[in-house]
C-alpha cells in the first residue's frame, strides 16, 4: 500500500496526502535532490506536491547529505494534507509573493 497520494487541494490545486498517521519527527523522504550546483538541483515528487502554509505548516524541510528531506513538525494523522512554510526552506526555492499572492494559510 502506498502511504503517500496526490489529490484534490482544498488549499491549491493539487497536493500531497498522507494515508498513514505519521509522528513527529518522522522522514518521509527526499524532497530536494542536491545536484553538483544549483542547476542541477531538482525538486523529487514529494517537494512538488507539498503546498504552502504560513501559519499551520505540519512538515519541513531538514538539510541531509543528498539534499533536503521532508519531515514531520508534528504528529499528522491519516488523510492530512502535507503542508510546509515555503519562508522557511532553502533560498533557491520559489517563495509565495513568487507565485503572486501572499498566502497565509
Amino acid at each position: 500500500m502506498k502511504t503517500l497520494e496526490v489529490k484534490k487541494s482544498k488549499i491549491h490545486g493539487r497536493g500531497l496526502f498522507t494515508r498513514i498517521f505519521l509522528e513527529q519527527g518522522d522522514i518521509i523522504g527526499l524532497a530536494i535532490k542536491k545536484g553538483i550546483n544549483i542547476e542541477t538541483t531538482h525538486i523529487t515528487y514529494l517537494g512538488k506536491w507539498v503546498n504552502h502554509s504560513e501559519l499551520s505548516p505540519n512538515v519541513t524541510l531538514e538539510q541531509c547529505f543528498d539534499g533536503w528531506n521532508l519531515v514531520a513538525l508534528k504528529n499528522i494523522n491519516e488523510g492530512e494534507e502535507l503542508v510546509a512554510n515555503y519562508r522557511d526552506a532553502p533560498l533557491f526555492i520559489k517563495r509565495p509573493e513568487d507565485y503572486g499572492g501572499n498566502f497565509k494559510l
